[in-house]
């Protein structure tokens, strides 16, 4: 640090400490070089009254630059401070990047131009908030395992560093800011609904529903009207009527639209799911897409990638296979339950047996088919069943039975053969994982008709197994749906190595992005939105007291 500098800086802390103001800096530099200081020395790290995120790297940024300012004109800080007010856009919230504060300075600056602090403090918060909006837009604000906020200096300060250079040596440095945010089609298409859904809320919000019952073409009522009065404000297909009181064809054909929207059976009556999913308020919607605009960049560089994929959305109950972000298969699923969850988390599938035996899982074993067993020593034969002990040598079903009454000290196991009543179907994909889950068949196939499908273990169970089995190997020689039904047929069990893994990724997304740009909504079946908005709401810095000495010219 330069003496001057150094002075100012010691004088600065000094009269900070004994409570006195602080003298006018002679220059933005002198500023930026007495916060350095006092950060390095006091650990004090308040700027104009307001904490940065970053300290750490603020202090080595600008050593480097010999605490000169970063941003230069206005002009060329004005297009970055407008991406940090606008990042609401982003579902983000433009105080986690100082916008306040930045606007406050800005607007100091005009009327005390002479002061040369205001544009020293300007500078660092402006590049603190830059590097905040950045790691926002690339990796997110929350952690999606610990469902906390990111705070401070975080764990990548090498990365945020050099995109600062980048910025600071670009001679667009907003357009090289925005181009981080995700660019995929669902990213883009949240956005845009985000914005519709917040349009809705500047106009009041949506028309109240009330509780009317469940209503079907043909009914008349208040009921009806105010229905329609809901519907016709998102959908421009729904055109006014002479007796909106009548649910007439048009309206019928609106309500179908608006369930197919919402991941409910489109059958054209208005139902408790169907009233339910009217009753949400835009302000509610607004939150919705927030969340999931928040998941799109938890996993940002999987959605057009080369090669297949396969995804599995939890909330919509489907399975698709993509190639570079367009669908190549989908198909309905059957997730866990709300006390057996299917996670999220990220694997590749390395290989499908056919007609598969079933481990039982020793916590399925205890809470569920041990009881039977005890109770009636046959039921093994009944179900197929066979029992092992510890040594891993099969049991009788009476010696079974007594072995059920202490599984902990026997090491009892149980599988069930393969065939028609496994409730693995007759087929599994394999993917290592911790939570030892997996896509399967299943024999129970009218649980596929139900438009909430939560009733597994925690494994996601495949509508359509044989033709997601014949997308994964290529449908090469042997490897069509029609060859590898006969090979089920056969009853062997057999294992088929895919060419290569695939990638798949099971996520949870209440918001998804249709293949013509619309977006569904869907019902929080886990209700794990609340906890994530939360998180996305939670403070992330901020004043650390009411004064501020632009504040208080």
């Amino acid at each position: 640090m330069r003496p001057r500098a150094r002075g100012l800086a010691t004088l600065a802390v000094l009269l900070c400490i004994l409570g006195l103001p602080a003298p006018l800096s002679a220059s933005p530099t002198d500023t930026i070089a007495a916060w350095a200081e006092r950060w390095l020395e006091t650990g004090a790290d308040a700027i104009d009254g307001v904490r940065p995120l970053h300290p750490d790297a603020l202090a080595r940024v600008y050593g480097s630059r010999r605490h000169a300012p970063a941003w230069g004109p206005a002009r060329r800080a004005a297009p970055v401070l407008r991406l940090l007010a606008d990042s609401a856009g982003h579902g983000l919230t433009p105080d986690d990047f100082h916008a306040s504060a930045l606007l406050r300075l800005r607007a100091a600056r005009l009327t005390h131009p002479d002061d040369p602090r205001l544009l020293g403090w300007f500078d660092l918060l402006l590049t603190d908030g830059v590097m905040t909006y950045a790691r926002q837009l690339r990796r997110g604000k929350v952690d999606q395992v610990s469902l906390q906020p990111r705070w401070r200096d975080g764990d990548a300060p090498g990365e945020d560093e050099a995109l600062l250079d980048a910025l600071l040596a670009s001679t667009d440095p907003a357009a090289l800011l925005e181009a981080i945010a995700p660019a995929g089609r669902s990213y883009r298409a949240l956005r845009s609904a985000l914005a519709d859904a917040r349009r809705q809320v500047e106009a009041g919000g949506w028309p109240s529903v009330g509780a009317p019952g469940r209503l079907r073409p043909g009914d008349t009522g208040a009921g009806v009207a105010a229905v329609r009065a809901r519907l016709a404000r998102e959908d421009p297909r729904l055109t006014e009527t002479e007796d909106p009181a009548h649910f007439d064809g048009p309206l019928e054909a609106a309500v179908t639209r608006f369930q197919a929207r919402h991941g409910l059976a489109p059958d054209g009556i208005v139902g408790p799911a169907t009233l339910r999913a009217l009753q949400v308020s835009a302000d509610a919607r607004v939150d919705q897409l927030r969340v999931n605009l928040e998941r799109e960049r938890w996993v940002r560089e999987d959605e057009d990638r080369g090669g297949l994929q396969v995804v599995v959305n939890i909330a919509a109950f489907d399975v698709s296979v993509l190639r570079g972000g367009r669908t190549q298969f989908h198909t309905r699923a059957i997730v866990g339950s709300a006390y057996r969850q299917t996670p999220v988390f990220a694997s590749a599938i390395e290989y499908l047996v056919l007609n598969p035996v079933w481990n039982v899982p020793p916590g399925i074993a205890e809470e569920e088919l041990l009881p039977k067993l005890r109770a009636d020593p046959d039921w093994l034969r009944r179900n197929d069943m066979i029992a092992l002990d510890g040594a891993g040598r099969s049991l009788g079903p009476t010696e079974a039975a007594r072995a059920a009454e202490r599984p902990g000290e026997t090491g009892l196991r149980l599988i069930q053969r393969a065939g028609a009543d496994n409730p693995l179907g007759r087929i599994k994909f394999m993917f290592p994982n911790r939570y030892a889950v997996y896509l399967h068949d299943t024999p129970q196939r009218r649980l596929f008709e139900r438009a909430s499908r939560t009733f597994s273990h925690g494994c996601v169970r495949v509508d359509r197994p044989v033709e997601l089995a014949a997308v994964l190997l290529g449908a090469g020689p042997g490897q069509t749906a029609g060859a590898l039904a006969e090979r089920i047929a056969s009853g062997v069990t057999e294992t088929i190595y895919l060419p290569e893994a695939i990638p798949i990724r099971v996520r949870y997304a209440t918001a998804v992005a249709e293949t013509d740009g619309s977006v569904s909504l869907l019902e929080d079946s886990y209700g794990r939105d609340a906890p994530l908005l939360r998180a996305l709401n939670a403070s992330f810095g901020g004043a650390t007291s009411a004064r501020s000495a632009a504040g208080g010219q």
